[in-house]
């Protein structure tokens, strides 16, 4: 592989700086009260949202492949049942 190849990595890379500066920016704020004993729900969810889109993406093939195997698995389920009932 030459360098060439690897161009399209790029972007994605990039991305990640980004989305990890972000992050990084967003636990700075004194706001995020580290130092407290009670800490902001908000900003305890504002910290969180660039790693939304990551594990959504990360998610969606998992789920669409259960639900194949689900229906894979009732389909069979079913066709084997009519050969059951059509052997009696």
């Amino acid at each position: 592989m030459g360098a060439k190849d690897d161009f399209h990595l790029v972007p994605r890379v990039l991305q990640y700086f980004i989305e990890s500066d972000f992050t990084a920016a967003l636990c700075l704020f004194p706001q995020n009260g580290w130092l407290d004993n009670a800490s902001s729900v908000t900003w305890g969810i504002l910290r969180n949202i660039p790693f939304v889109p990551l594990l959504g993406m990360l998610m969606l093939p998992k789920t669409v492949c259960y639900i194949l195997l689900i229906f894979t698995f009732y389909a069979a389920v079913v066709r084997d049942q009519e050969s059951v009932a059509i052997a009696q």
